[in-house]
């Protein structure tokens, strides 16, 4: 058959298969009529990198015997704090700490705070007060707790922007796979019609 003549002469596999109708079907990472092009871009369109968390999209240039998230890397602000396959998960900034005297780390957005014990303050919750100052202490701790909440609130938020912005990426995953799946066939209609004409 043609199509095994073209696989066999023509380096076809592993940029492709062939299938019954003898038409290429190409690979991720292949292109043209007999898939014999591997210049395609990974990171063309975007695959999904957060244009705000990362600097730029890396090709990685393997091909369809890894999954789609090994065909391209996404190099992420670390310094702002953020990481993950495309860039949108919040690292953990509390691992190694300065927080000190028994005070809680709060992980931000890049940073970290920290809340102190009763007795203590500043920013890494090394300076002693005076306890004498009971009022300023039960202050100091209840806004310690909004804060935490606020925290706590925005955290919640950045989840479900996180989420909805995953179900956008499949959607759009699957938008693009049905149409390829449609360039295959009108390919291979094009293919059975010029057969058809040399044989008339």
């Amino acid at each position: 058959m043609y199509g095994e003549y073209v696989a066999l002469n023509f380096g076809l596999n592993p940029s492709g298969t062939c299938s019954p109708d003898d038409v290429c079907i190409c690979n991720s990472g292949y292109s043209g009529i007999y898939c014999l092009n591997d210049d395609v871009n990974n990171c063309f369109p975007n695959p999904g990198c957060d244009p705000e968390n990362s600097f730029f999209c890396e090709d990685t240039g393997k091909g369809d015997d890894v999954s789609a998230e090994e065909r391209f890397r996404c190099d992420c602000k670390t310094h702002l704090g953020w990481s993950g396959t495309y860039c949108d998960e919040d690292a953990d900034d509390c691992p190694g700490h300065s927080c000190a005297n028994g005070a809680t780390c709060n992980d931000l957005l890049g940073d970290y705070s920290c809340t102190c014990l009763p007795g203590w303050t500043g920013y890494f919750c090394d300076q002693d007060i005076d306890e004498c100052t009971e009022g300023k202490l039960e202050t100091e701790r209840k806004r310690g707790e909004k804060k935490k909440e606020r925290m706590t609130e925005r955290k919640k938020e950045r989840k479900k922007r996180a989420r909805k912005k995953e179900g956008k990426r499949e959607r759009e995953r699957k938008k693009k796979k049905n149409s390829e799946r449609g360039e295959i066939k009108i390919e291979r209609i094009k293919r059975i019609e010029e057969e058809r004409k040399e044989f008339l």
